[in-house]
């Protein structure tokens, strides 16, 4: 009888409990700061550095310090997402996600894996800026 695959060592979970995100966007920040970057913030600046570096880390995209670091930068977006954006942290089909005002439902752990396959393509900055864009919009807009 055939057993289940098990995840690898490397895997990095993206179907946390919703409370999770938050503290790790915090723990990012913290990280920063500690690495002399006390500017770093809940801000699109800070996104659009962040993205710069899961682009960056492309090279070793198996490496599991690099996919901890980009679960900890989608963690971040998401909650840049709740705290600029209005969204809430939220669990779909497994997945963690952020749940904007109008109903739309984002994917920043599925975004940052995208990233580090596919680079600026699937950058993390874009996949906020189009978030906020949609996220402007009414229901009836989205209709």
């Amino acid at each position: 009888m055939a057993r289940a695959a098990e995840p690898s060592a490397d895997f990095v979970p993206t179907n946390l409990d919703p409370s999770v995100p938050p503290k790790l966007a915090e723990l990012l920040v913290q990280l920063m700061h500690k690495s002399g970057e006390p500017d770093f913030g809940y801000d699109e600046e800070s996104i659009a550095q962040i993205s710069r570096w899961v682009n960056h880390a492309r090279q070793r995209p198996d490496d599991p310090e690099t996919r901890q670091m980009a679960q900890l930068a989608a963690a971040f977006v998401g909650d840049c997402l709740c705290r600029l954006q209005g969204g809430r942290w939220t669990s779909k089909d497994g997945e963690s996600a952020v749940h904007l005002p109008n109903g739309i439902l984002c994917h920043p752990f599925v975004k940052a894996q995208k990233q580090l396959a596919n680079g600026d393509a699937d950058s993390l900055l874009r996949f906020y800026r189009s978030t906020c864009v949609l996220g402007e919009l009414t229901a009836e807009e989205l209709q």
